[in-house]
């Protein structure tokens, strides 16, 4: 089966064929991989999905930036530590008068390490609540989803309820509209964090080290390269496993649901091997992806 699918994903679907009855529901996802939306018409629509949660998304981004610029203060005091307080190096001269027991080794390193313990102390107060904000704004956003994709099903033609079966839409509803709302992280949250994170690193690597910023931006469009060639691959290869889990789902309700008829012919062991079967290929389809 497995085999069948490796050969199914290097060739192209002929859409004729997928009107028959014994066209599988993998193959009538593969053929959605030619008319995939690209990147910016997703996040596009993903940002209007946000209708409602954007402020407390706005202050989760403000308050993880003033998080991130602690956090980045902190290697600064402690080189002031090592380089002045211990090994008696002049202090910068923007930090001349700012304390009078700056001579005194012991009481300058004991003022630098209290300051970086209150710093990561406010920065982890910062991060949690701007965490906080991003993961309510998020559950928010995943009922709204789910309201929105039932109302959406509930008005789709019957033939087309009929092709998912009811265990398919279930997991429909269920499992794939509550994936858009963890985006919040992995479009927003987490992406800015690293973006915030390499602007000011650059920005430092410009004043200090200028020949290590130039070898940074060099190997910036080769990143994104592999990365773009990556995620074209992928997505069509995830869409195929959310497919099969559909199935899956949509196969067990099918048993349950008939269990009388599944008991009075004695179907047990089949619709077992059939569930064992599937959930084998669904976890090969999620290593070949992760792979």
């Amino acid at each position: 089966m497995f085999r069948e699918y490796l050969q199914r994903i290097r060739k192209p679907i002929d859409a004729h064929t997928l009107g028959r009855p014994d066209a599988d529901p993998i193959s009538r996802v593969r053929l959605r991989r030619d008319r995939g939306r690209p990147f910016p018409v997703l996040f596009v629509r993903f940002l209007g999905h946000l209708r409602g949660h954007r402020r407390t998304v706005a202050a989760a981004m403000a308050l993880l930036s003033i998080a991130l610029v602690f956090g980045l203060v902190a290697p600064y005091l402690s080189k002031i530590a090592i380089d002045n307080a211990i090994d008696g190096h002049p202090y910068p001269a923007w930090l001349d008068g700012w304390f009078p027991w700056q001579s005194r080794s012991f009481a300058m390193l004991s003022t630098v390490c209290l300051t970086i313990i209150a710093l990561q102390v406010l920065r982890v107060s910062l991060s949690m609540w701007s965490r906080w904000l991003a993961t309510k704004a998020s559950q928010k956003m995943r009922v709204q989803l789910r309201r929105h994709v039932f109302n959406h099903a509930v008005r789709l033609p019957l033939h087309a309820i009929y092709e998912r079966k009811s265990g398919g839409m279930a997991s429909l509803i269920r499992d794939d509209a509550s994936q858009v709302a963890p985006l919040v992280f992995a479009m927003l949250y987490n992406p800015f964090s690293a973006v915030f994170q390499i602007v000011i690193i650059l920005g430092i690597l410009a004043f200090s080290e200028w020949r290590m910023l130039v070898a940074a931006l060099l190997l910036g469009p080769l990143m994104f390269l592999t990365h773009r060639l990556w995620i074209v691959r992928i997505r069509p290869m995830w869409r195929d496993t959310r497919a099969t889990r559909q199935h899956i789902d949509s196969e067990v309700t099918e048993t349950f649901a008939g269990i009388r008829v599944v008991r009075g012919f004695s179907r047990q062991t089949t619709e077992t091997s059939n569930f064992t079967s599937l959930s084998h290929f669904m976890t090969r389809q999620e290593l070949l992806t992760w792979w």
